[in-house]
């Protein structure tokens, strides 16, 4: 018995060489099987060789034939790192391998344990292969990470994740990506993509795209549940994203939560101004302007406000008179103060510059 398993060893070892010999002279479509080939029957090898092999695939489709040869031998750390050294077609390897993930279901398999060791560069090299893998195994590992961000403010994985999960699952990813916006807010993780892609997830990817009438009410509701749950900077994120993609209803109901600190009375103080500037000379006039905190945007009516500003220079100013509306409102009048006095020392430099406090100014 000793002695048949022996020489069973000797015949296997023998046919591993073989193996190997014939991956050592293969190229272009020849590589995939012979490589499959030694990792029948040495997978060490076939690891340790897999850099070597892949230079003599010779194109893109043979190196992907590669690729998923290694993969679905549970091959993955040197698939992993492949992208760096095959320069300007990173893009079409990547979504060669992902496109494939339908007939090679161990592709979703190496994606997650790529997201588990990779580095941030490297996972995100990928981003081409998870959009075009389109299996439900890896939209529920994707929907598991886009809920659990790192704490770091920025990560490429993170981002590469949740456009990911925004693309493959439409409007279905807002639960999860609900979920990880409201965590990255509350412990400083990356919030921004997970934003990004709420909004992308619904109002979909390209020029052009909009938020579909019959989805509005679930996408208002969920940025409005991440806005409540988060600090007021990410707070005020929300509301600048809802009132870029038409949902001003529900950016102006988050006002008041967004600025919650500087509320007077159920009011928010903001800095108005018009300035003229002719024959070397400016003037900022300036007015305290105040507002219902149920509106997130003043623009509209500090600019109709400033039409009754009265010019003092004799010469004319061009586009008299433009409203300039403070970035957010202030606590009281004195911030509304400094920072007129900041507009007008900005422009002292340019030319003689001076300013006029104009009567205070309903903002409705």
């Amino acid at each position: 018995m000793i002695a048949i398993a022996l020489w069973a060893a000797a015949a296997h070892a023998a046919d591993c060489r073989a193996a190997t010999d014939k991956a050592n002279k293969a190229t272009g479509a020849a590589v995939a099987p012979a490589f499959q080939a030694v990792a029948a029957c040495d997978k060490a090898t076939a690891e340790t060789r897999y850099a070597d092999w892949m230079k003599a695939t010779g194109d893109v489709p043979n190196l992907v034939a590669l690729s998923l040869a290694a993969i679905d031998a549970g091959i993955y750390a040197p698939v992993g790192t492949e992208l760096e050294a095959v320069g300007a077609a990173r893009s079409e390897v990547a979504e060669g391998v992902g496109g494939a993930c339908a007939d090679h279901p161990a592709v979703a398999a190496y994606f997650e344990a790529l997201h588990a060791t990779a580095k941030d560069r490297t996972f995100a090299a990928w981003r081409d292969g998870l959009n075009a893998c389109a299996a439900p195994a890896l939209d529920a590992f994707l929907a598991r990470a886009a809920a659990a961000p790192p704490a770091e403010p920025v990560s490429e994985k993170y981002a590469t994740v949740v456009q990911a999960y925004a693309r493959h699952a439409g409007i279905a990813a807002l639960p999860a990506l609900q979920a990880g916006a409201i965590a990255a807010g509350k412990a400083g993780g990356p919030f921004d993509p997970a934003l990004d892609a709420l909004v992308d997830a619904v109002r979909g990817f390209g020029f052009g795209a909009q938020v579909a009438a019959a989805d509005r009410p679930a996408f208002d509701a969920s940025l409005t549940a991440v806005a409540r749950a988060v600090p007021a900077a990410q707070a005020r994120k929300v509301a600048e994203k809802l009132a870029s993609v038409g949902s001003a209803p529900a950016a102006d109901a988050l006002t008041a939560v967004v600025y919650a600190d500087r509320l007077d009375h159920g009011k928010l103080l903001w800095g108005v101004a018009a300035t003229e500037a002719c024959d070397g000379q400016t003037v900022v006039h300036w007015a305290v302007g105040a507002s219902a905190a149920t509106v997130w945007s003043v623009q509209a009516p500090a600019t109709a406000a400033v039409a009754a500003f009265k010019p003092k220079l004799k010469c004319t100013t061009a586009g008299w008179p433009t409203a300039v509306v403070s970035p957010e409102p202030f606590a009281n009048a004195d911030g509304v103060r400094t920072w007129a006095a900041g507009l007008v020392s900005g422009l002292a430099g340019k030319s003689e510059a001076s300013e006029k406090e104009e009567k205070a100014i309903d903002l409705p």
